[in-house]
């Protein structure tokens, strides 16, 4: 979130960058109008990630996948926007390859 300094000249340091993460990337991923998640999580993926292995992997292994609903969710059916945009994922491409960037806000409604 971009924050505008009151004391003239001030640079503040950037904590929050990709360089900072040791090899992964952070995603905040919103599961919309689900009635049990009020709220979006924060993932550390990797940018090699397969949108596939995202799915059944950290996703599954996350309060998403605690969800009765989730084993039964139609991915065909399911859709996806990013930052607010559309976003068609392909299952077999890395996060790198679909230019999902570091601190992407993912949306799924299913």
């Amino acid at each position: 979130m971009p924050v505008i300094a009151l004391e003239p000249g001030y640079g503040g340091i950037v904590r929050d960058r990709l360089e900072d993460f040791n090899g992964v990337q952070l995603l905040f991923i919103e599961w919309a109008a689900h009635p049990l998640i009020a709220c979006p999580i924060t993932l550390p993926v990797p940018p090699g990630t397969r949108f596939g292995e995202l799915l059944s992997g950290a996703l599954a292994q996350s309060v998403f996948g605690q969800q009765p609903d989730w084993p039964t969710v139609d991915w065909r059916r399911a859709t996806w926007r990013m930052n607010d945009a559309p976003f068609v994922p392909d299952l077999d491409k890395t996060l790198a390859e679909q230019g999902v960037p570091h601190k992407a806000f993912l949306t799924l409604t299913t």
